[in-house]
């Protein structure tokens, strides 16, 4: 019995404190300096970054000296502060920008999508809108464009079709980039 309870208390302590470390926020000291505090406003991560974004999907935008990178919840960084700018983790990926293009990166920090790219949007349906040169395209998970940049406009992929326009005339397209019925 009394190793039960004490089983149980240490997987409530284990839920506690891991509930407190998914509940971060980012706050500015008196030196104008940010990092993360929990729930009771003890601080977790010191402060050491010019900005910090709250954390999404476990992972945190942080700036410092005009760059962008990416950190955990104990402050581990996933990525060099190296970025020109950069967007949220959605779908396990995030787009970032480097030397004023576009690419991608996942959860780990590796580089998916080398930054080549004018416009990159969020994954969808496993598809994700990329453009250059005015022209939009898709590409998977794996940074295969799979549908050409050809479009003049696109729209994220639902229900397995995208709506796109290709020289003023407005179709849909399934993942393989053969147009389909709306």
């Amino acid at each position: 019995m009394i190793k039960k309870v004490l089983i149980i208390t240490l997987l409530l302590t284990n839920v506690a404190m891991l509930s407190q470390a998914q509940n971060l926020k980012p706050f500015k000291d008196a030196n104008g300096k940010y990092g993360f505090a929990d729930q009771d406003s003890k601080t977790v991560i010191e402060p050491q970054y010019d900005y910090a974004d709250s954390f999404f999907e476990g992972l945190a935008a942080v700036k410092l000296n005009g760059k962008w990178g990416i950190i955990d919840k104990k402050g581990k960084a996933i990525t060099a502060i190296q970025y020109d700018a950069l967007d949220i983790f959605a779908g396990g990926f995030c787009p970032v920008r480097l030397n004023g293009k576009w690419g991608y990166i996942d959860h780990t920090g590796k580089q998916v999508v080398q930054p080549k790219y004018d416009v990159t949007l969020t994954f969808s349906e496993g598809m994700a809108i990329v453009g250059l040169n005015r022209k939009l395209g898709f590409v998977d998970k794996t940074g295969k464009e799979v549908i050409p940049l050809q479009y003049d406009g696109a729209e994220e992929f639902k229900n397995g079709k995208a709506k796109v326009q290709l020289n003023g005339r407005e179709l849909y397209i399934d993942k393989t980039g053969k147009e389909v019925a709306p």
